[in-house]
């Protein structure tokens, strides 16, 4: 609803629901900014696509740590 921040809104709402749930929160890194708005202009189901492959891959990524 604003002019500008919508997306830093949106994003610390889903971090604060993850962690709420006890999942870990995701960051979206800078080198996957672009990937990001694509997803987010496309619609609805690729952005879920989207989202859902970047929370799993940064997870197991932590994993292995």
């Amino acid at each position: 609803p604003f002019g500008d921040g919508n997306g830093r809104v949106g994003r610390l709402l889903m971090n604060h629901i993850l962690w709420h749930a006890s999942h870990p929160m995701l960051i979206i890194e800078y080198k996957y900014g672009r990937s990001y708005y694509r997803a987010l202009e496309r619609d609805e189901t690729g952005f879920t696509n989207y989202f859902a492959r970047r929370y799993i891959s940064v997870h197991k990524r932590r994993l292995r740590q």
